[in-house]
């Protein structure tokens, strides 16, 4: 009986330490979702330069440089989209707008220079999303 006592005793002191770690679980969780200073930084220099384009990069036809075509406002319109920004933002709308003005006959969707296979990688990221 001494090796059946053994083995309540360690199964007791193995519920006691899950009932211990679940206690303190949620206390770890409460304080691991508070966003550290450097990703409070991170947002803030985000939520800047998304203002910025949003104010200033971008032209009226939506795009955010009109000279090298769609791939510069597909990677704007990623960003937005990555970093909070909806389909429904002024922003993305528009520059959205502004990227099926390239779709080709072919189905591809580039501008009219030397970088079609650049431009195509660039505009899916945020058609795809």
């Amino acid at each position: 009986m001494t090796g059946r006592w053994k083995f309540h005793r360690g199964r007791r002191i193995f519920v006691a330490a899950i009932a211990v770690g679940m206690t303190c679980f949620p206390a770890v969780a409460e304080e691991s979702k508070k966003p550290s200073e450097s990703e409070s930084l991170r947002q803030e220099i985000v939520s800047n330069g998304l203002a910025f384009l949003a104010k200033m990069g971008q032209s009226d036809a939506g795009t955010f440089s009109d000279k090298v075509g769609p791939g510069v406002t597909a990677l704007a319109i990623t960003a937005a989209l990555r970093n909070g920004r909806g389909t429904d933002d002024p922003m993305v709308a528009e520059g959205l707008k502004a990227l099926e003005g390239y779709v080709k006959p072919d189905g591809g969707i580039y501008g009219n220079g030397r970088l079609r296979n650049y431009e195509m990688t660039r505009i899916w990221r945020p058609v795809l999303r």
